[in-house]
């Protein structure tokens, strides 16, 4: 009897030795878990960082590609402008009255004003193109095409 007495004992010190294990395991599981929550409410913060980083640039950059997109609107609208100009034949423009030699102050304005006319047609301003002409003759050959 008292053998049995005895391994019943040593049963029950097992069983309190297991207990004890498991007490120290439950310890280092909840140790892990408080770990692990931190990591966790840390990494919560970076992701919702990141996220406005993430928004403000998106906006930054729409606001960017609007501009860009303007910019180009203009940019087709110019090169658009040009291509019609450039188009345009000499038989398209019109030709200015040829000067008879009277000096009334209209005759000569207009005159003038059809000259600026004339070259502005053809896409290019007066001043670039009487840069070259240093002569009457030059600028009557340059005026005929």
């Amino acid at each position: 009897m008292l053998l049995v007495v005895e391994e019943r004992v040593d049963k029950i010190e097992e069983y309190m030795e297991d207990v004890k294990e498991s007490e120290s395991v439950q310890e280092l599981l909840n140790s892990h878990r408080k770990k692990l929550v931190e990591r966790n409410n840390t990494l919560k913060v970076m992701v919702m960082a990141l996220k406005e980083e993430t928004m403000a640039t998106t906006k930054a950059l729409s606001i960017r590609i609007e501009e860009l997109e303007r910019e180009l609107s203009l940019c087709r609208a110019t090169v658009g402008n040009r291509v019609l100009s450039v188009a345009l034949n000499c038989n398209d423009v019109l030709k200015s009255k040829e000067f008879v030699g009277t000096r009334f102050a209209y005759n000569v304005d207009n005159l003038l004003w059809r000259i600026e006319h004339y070259f502005s047609e053809k896409g290019r301003s007066l001043d670039e193109r009487l840069g070259g002409i240093r002569t009457w003759e030059e600028f009557q050959h340059e005026l005929k095409g």
